[in-house]
Formats: C-alpha cells, structure tokens, sequence
C-alpha cells in the first residue's frame, strides 16, 4: 500500500498519513448512495424532464405559458425534423426507443457491478422457497 505524507496543517510540523483507498464498509454504503443519487439526477431528472414536457406539450397543458403548448412541440419536432432530415412524426418513437435501450444498457452496468450482491440474494431466495 503506497501513503502519501501530507502536513496536517501549516502551522504544524506534524505529519499525517492519508490512505489511498478506504475500505470501510461505512464508506463503500455511502459512496453507494452516492452513486444512486448521481445516477438519478443525471440519468432520471433529464428523462422526467423531456418526457414531462412531452407529453404536457402533446396534450396542450400548458399552464398558461408557451413552452408547453403544442404548438411548442409541433415547432421543436419540426426543427429537428429538418436539421435529421426525417419526418418530424418519426422523433418521439426514436427517442423512446433510445430512451428504453439507454435504461436497459444503465441497467446491465449496475447489474454487472452487483452481481455478487444479486447472486447471493438469489441463492438465499433460492433456498428459502426450496
């Protein structure tokens, strides 16, 4: 294990060692939660947000605003059906579909980073219904 000498303070002559990796249980919890959260602010909140605004913009709720009403959707869909070059009637079921292959892809990575986790768990599962 390499450690790395690092003054505890400035006006300190003392010395303190720093650990690289710590590999505390309390630790390996919270950079789990952690993880979750960043999962569900930067995979979910996007997701929630564009579908949000989708489906209150194709069904003309729109609070009082512009942004969504359906003539803002009927516009967006046709900016980008002109920059793709593709009917503009053919984007939400695309972006659905690379919505729903984006999730299982998300899915299979945490799946493969806990699979020991979830293997145990369905051995115990197992062997209780047995």
């Amino acid at each position: 294990m390499v450690s790395i000498a690092v003054p505890a303070s400035t006006d300190q002559g003392a010395f303190e060692r720093i650990r690289p990796h710590d590999s505390r249980p309390e630790r390996l919890a919270e950079e789990e939660t952690n993880a979750m959260r960043y999962l569900l602010i930067f995979w979910a909140g996007p997701l929630g947000l564009f579908w949000g605004w989708y489906f209150l913009s194709l069904n003309d709720i729109s609070f009082g605003t512009a942004f969504f009403s359906r003539q803002m959707n009927d516009l967006v869909f046709a900016v980008y059906g002109d920059v793709l070059g593709i009917d503009p009637q053919t984007i939400p079921p695309l972006a659905a579909r690379a919505c729903v292959i984006d999730t299982l892809i998300l899915f299979a990575i945490i799946a493969f980073r806990r699979r020991r986790e979830i293997l145990a768990r369905f051995q115990a599962w197992r062997e209780r219904y047995s």
